[in-house]
């Protein structure tokens, strides 16, 4: 903090506004679009990725085909959860309830409430949050939403 960097998401320190925009945009769950031989893309509800052969890509775009190769609906509200966690201001309550239509403590309550017991995570400003342990040992928490 002394040299203007402070964390904003559980891997990454920045200086403010200098956020790598590219990762949060995976950590809000918003859309990405790649492009491309071995490109990965996000459209809001499915996760797809296109060959990384290079020979095998050139043959299906000169063949019109398409290069996809893997394509998987996700659990939106699981992935909102662990991917929300990443980030230093935690998962937003109100905001997860309004787009799930359910307190998150409804689908994960009692674990929740373990991890909170534990120190890993902590409820507080309508937040829920990655505790600095818990920062350390994040997959055990991200294990309760996959």
């Amino acid at each position: 903090a002394e040299t203007g960097y402070l964390q904003y998401e559980i891997s990454n320190f920045s200086k403010p506004g200098f956020e790598s925009r590219h990762n949060v945009k995976y950590w809000r769950m918003e859309p990405v679009f790649g492009f491309g031989m071995s490109a990965h893309s996000f459209d809001g509800r499915e996760r797809y990725a296109n060959t990384r052969s290079t020979d095998e890509f050139i043959r299906l775009v000169e063949t019109r085909e398409s290069p996809e190769i893997m394509r998987e609906t996700i659990d939106l509200a699981s992935e909102t959860a662990f991917l929300g966690l990443r980030l230093e201001m935690g998962i937003e309550l109100d905001g997860y309830r309004r787009s799930f239509g359910s307190d998150i403590f409804d689908s994960y309550g009692e674990r929740l409430v373990e991890l909170i017991d534990a120190g890993l995570l902590e409820r507080g400003d309508s937040r829920l949050r990655l505790t600095r342990k818990g920062k350390l040992l994040s997959n055990e928490v991200f294990a309760v939403f996959v």
